[in-house]
């Protein structure tokens, strides 16, 4: 007996020393493991489908806001094959209404969105929220749908598609590039595509692009400036080529290009490209704050993320204030040092009433150089209104002041006139 207690105490012993190591080294890499960076409070609920004639929809959903505001929100459509994997986007439609999100706050949208008539068999739509700088901030359940290829249509082919550099002539296939091209500073792209028409007719047909800044949901910097019209014959294919300008400003340009002709109207494509990155100041991917509106004395929470994988070993201050739509401070700069990159927080105390506030900030390296840099405007959506008590009270002061007014003026006037009568009556007796 007393030796299977020895035998059992030297197996637990040793079954201890194997794990120990395993456990210390689990607990070490809990340890290091970053905390999850929590994007958004954005959430959509009542997704439906209204209606369905062919490729047209009519769509309804909800978007909702927790305790962060947003603001420079777009909403799109995002459509994919059923059953496909890995998932793969075959249309990505982005709505031009901007939002902004209060905390605590809720809308309910009803859309119109027309899928590519060359698209057939079974798939799956969405609503995509993401902000300007393309962070997804929400999305909302799938809806299964079933599309049939319209016999009328103009058709870009994608896996076609090449992307030339003027300057060296390099090509690239879009189907095989992931993220931006990187252009060299003050070259230009063209894009050549096979065109199909499935059409049983001759058509024309006027090559057409939109410029958008950082991405697809960003802000629309330029259209095509009256590209020359192209005439195809019936069930005609052929080469077309986009020459897109020079890259507007210094951040990304997401160029979406299509055709467009009476009663016609392509699948589009998006391309992205970019100068290269050296010192180049890039936008912070979000920022929100606790609400829309601040009064005198109120404690502003600002949240701020910052993705960028080549900066991760390095320590950064970042400098940050708000401004009213007057343009006077309503928060004063505040600094803070050090943070690095990932989610970013902190506080500071409003002082004056602050509608439409807007968060100005900037991320310097230990050199003082500027490498993150946004600013962004929350227009006001529920500014607080007055107690009845005190709208009761605010009467009754305007009430008092207009009688003051009128009293002052009013009987001085009826005095002189008293003791004018007097001196008639004083002269009638003399």
């Amino acid at each position: 007996m007393k030796l299977l207690k020895i035998s059992l105490l030297s197996l637990a012993t040793i079954f201890s020393l194997i794990v120990a190591p395993a456990t210390f080294a689990e607990e070490e890499k809990q340890k290091e493991t970053p905390a999850p960076i929590s994007l958004s409070d954005v959430d959509f609920s009542n997704f439906e489908i209204i209606s369905q004639e062919g490729n047209n929809f009519e769509l309804t959903f909800t978007i909702s806001n927790g305790q962060r505001a947003q603001s420079g929100v777009r909403y799109g459509v995002a459509l994919n094959p059923k059953d496909v994997y890995p998932v793969g986007v075959a249309n990505e439609y982005v709505y031009s209404e901007l939002l902004t999100l209060d905390s605590n706050y809720e809308t309910t949208k009803n859309i119109k969105y027309t899928a590519p008539y060359n698209l057939e068999g079974d798939y799956e739509i969405r609503i995509v929220a993401k902000n300007k700088q393309g962070l997804i901030l929400g999305l909302s359940k799938y809806e299964e749908i079933k599309l049939e290829k319209s016999n009328s249509f103009i058709e870009v082919v994608k896996d076609s598609c090449k992307v030339v550099i003027a300057g060296n002539g390099e090509e690239f296939l879009l189907k095989e590039k992931e993220g931006a091209f990187v252009i060299p500073k003050g070259d230009k792209i063209s894009i050549n595509c096979l065109v199909k028409n499935n059409n049983q007719r001759e058509v024309l047909v006027n090559p057409k692009y939109e410029i958008y800044s950082n991405n697809a949901y960003g802000d629309l910097i330029e259209e095509d400036l009256g590209l020359p019209e192209i005439s195809f014959l019936s069930e005609e294919e052929k080469m077309v080529t986009w020459d897109l300008p020079n890259l507007i400003g210094d951040n990304t340009n997401a160029t979406k290009i299509f055709l467009k002709g009476e009663n016609l109207l392509s699948n589009s494509l998006v391309i992205s490209y970019s100068y290269p990155r050296e010192k180049q100041v890039v936008s912070l991917n979000n920022i929100s704050l606790d609400k829309t509106y601040y009064t005198k004395g109120d404690q502003a929470k600002i949240s701020f993320i910052w993705i960028d994988p080549t900066l991760n070993d390095e320590v950064f201050t970042l400098k940050t204030s708000i401004m009213d739509k007057k343009g006077e401070v309503c928060l004063p700069e505040k600094i803070e040092f050090p943070v690095s990159t990932g989610e970013i927080s902190l506080n500071g105390e409003i002082i004056k009433n602050c509608s439409n506030p807007k968060v100005l900030a900037k991320i310097e390296n230990e050199k003082g150089e500027v490498v993150a840099q946004s600013d962004l405007v929350f227009q006001t959506i529920n500014k607080p209104q007055l107690p009845v008590l005190d709208i009761v009270i605010l009467v009754l002061i305007i009430i008092l002041v207009v009688a003051g007014i009128v009293i002052f003026f009013v009987k001085p006037k009826n005095k002189k006139e008293e003791l004018k009568n007097n001196e008639n009556i004083n002269n009638e007796i003399k």
